[in-house]
């Protein structure tokens, strides 16, 4: 992935990752601004060598900061990350996404990819759907964890970490600049930040 020519890279890194899993790795990732992970540090993911095939799968682990919750929420170390790039969302430089996209073919199929969530379950009416459904079978048990939360003094309520916006507010902002984005008026907001430019 570091060292091979383009023609290389292109003609053989589907023998060692499952492409289409990937990309739809990457696309939930950053509809959902979920920068702790493999966006954002290089963790938080299993990579799965799977033996039907031989190719390396990408399983995602600890979304908790997922929903622009990484970072402190709206500002970030480098603007809004209500508007995430979508063609950009990783935090520096990460080279298997950047070559991947690189290739129209695959730029092509990650942008469908993106197309397809974004209109079935990745819209204001669906997620919205979902926060009610959750904060109907939870939402007693949320207002007792809070006030217990902050009775035990944890720390995470006093730093913010963790605390992006509203989920309400997440899904009508990052909807709408999502639909900016995939309609071409926006390019959205890169994140500068990062590891090493490697896998």
């Amino acid at each position: 992935m570091n060292r091979s020519s383009d023609a290389d890279f292109q003609r053989e890194i589907g023998e060692f990752l499952d492409v289409e899993e990937f990309l739809r790795f990457i696309a939930a990732n950053a509809l959902l601004v979920n920068l702790d992970s493999y966006l954002g540090g290089r963790h938080n993911y299993y990579l799965y060598l799977d033996p039907r095939d031989n190719r390396f799968r990408f399983i995602p682990w600890d979304q908790d900061l997922s929903l622009a919750s990484f970072g402190g929420g709206r500002g970030g170390a480098s603007g809004n990350l209500l508007d995430l790039s979508l063609l950009r969302p990783a935090r520096g430089r990460n080279v298997l996404l950047t070559r991947l996209l690189a290739l129209p073919e695959h730029e092509q199929r990650y942008n469908a990819i993106l197309e397809e969530i974004v209109g079935t379950v990745f819209n204001r009416e669906s997620l919205h759907a979902i926060v009610d459904r959750i904060e109907a079978a939870i939402g007693e048990a949320m207002v007792d964890e809070s006030e217990a939360s902050r009775l035990r003094g944890e720390w995470m309520a006093y730093q913010g970490f963790g605390r992006g916006p509203d989920p309400r507010d997440f899904i009508d902002s990052r909807t709408w600049y999502v639909n900016q984005q995939l309609s071409g008026k926006s390019r959205g907001t890169v994140q500068a930040l990062g590891g090493p430019g490697r896998f």
